[in-house]
């Protein structure tokens, strides 16, 4: 294990999920590095969060709750980064969960790689059981092509100063954790550790997710990970493995893929992301993407 010298500081930005915000925090309690904080940001919650937070007793742990709701993430983790005592800052979306090294391996990759920020690779699970195919880099780099959530970055806190906080819903046609990232890949450093080490229960394509409190996944991938996470990552890259085997052996997909790569290569040129292109052909005003995932959630527009 990499010498444990430096503090992380985790923010979790939360609103009104306490049910699988609980299984969020506990896979923070099992990391294999234990030299870290956590900042859990309310975003105006008005449930039991808590007194979720509280039942833990866990002096490592600390509950801000804001005053105005503002209704997606930017305000909540720029809070939490703001208060911050770590070097480094590690994003848990409070619906996701980590692997017990997932900090281990972020940390000594960041600082024997000398990079200014560092991502994982993250296993999303699809309310329909669809298979997400996991994006490997073959050349072990950072690409922008690809969607890299913000529970899977490891960052110097100082970049924050360097690139500045993350912009308001209102101002984006992007999501506020991507346009932040895309503005990082122009001037620092950026590291891939190229394994999966996250599990992603995005609730974005659940219908009412935060109106119905769903917690049925969290809580079966949360014991998952206490019990066995070598088990599970084993299935994780085991069904991976049948997927692509299914996937590769159709001509149409193949067909597919040359197209899409020559529109990747061509976006790459141009600075613009393809999931910017989807992103804004479906919501062409700018905050109007969260406002759909907020319907989609079972929450009101803002």
């Amino acid at each position: 294990m990499h010498e444990q010298h430096d503090l992380i500081s985790v923010v979790i930005a939360t609103y009104n999920r306490s049910n699988v915000l609980r299984f969020a925090i506990e896979t923070v309690l099992m990391q294999t590095y234990s030299n870290w904080e956590l900042i859990i940001v309310g975003d105006c919650c008005t449930d039991d969060t808590e007194e979720v937070i509280e039942s833990f007793k866990n002096e490592k742990i600390r509950f801000i709750n804001l005053e105005k709701n503002i209704g997606e993430q930017s305000g909540p983790n720029n809070y939490g980064v703001s208060i911050a005592r770590g070097k480094y800052i590690a994003f848990l979306n409070h619906d996701d969960l980590w692997f017990p090294d997932h900090l281990e391996k972020l940390y000594e990759k960041i600082t024997l790689g000398n990079f200014d920020l560092v991502y994982s690779l993250y296993h999303s699970v699809q309310h329909n059981h669809k298979i997400i195919p996991i994006r490997l880099r073959p050349k072990n780099e950072h690409d922008n092509s690809y969607f890299s959530p913000a529970s899977s970055w490891l960052f110097d806190i100082k970049i924050y100063s360097d690139i500045g906080p993350w912009k308001s819903f209102k101002e984006l046609y992007n999501m506020p954790s991507q346009a932040w990232l895309l503005k990082v890949a122009k001037t620092k450093r950026i590291g891939l550790v190229n394994e999966v080490t996250i599990i992603s229960i995005p609730s974005g394509n659940r219908i009412n997710s935060y109106k119905n409190k769903d917690f049925i996944e969290n809580e079966f991938y949360y014991n998952s990970l206490k019990h066995n996470p070598d088990k599970l990552l084993k299935k994780i890259y085991y069904d991976q493995f049948r997927f692509l085997k299914e996937r590769d052996s159709k001509i149409s997909y193949h067909l597919i893929a040359v197209i899409r790569n020559i529109i990747l290569r061509i976006l790459n040129f141009t600075g613009i992301t393809l999931g910017q292109i989807i992103i804004f052909s479906k919501n062409p005003k700018k905050g109007s993407f969260i406002n759909h995932l907020r319907k989609v959630r079972g929450l009101p527009k803002i």
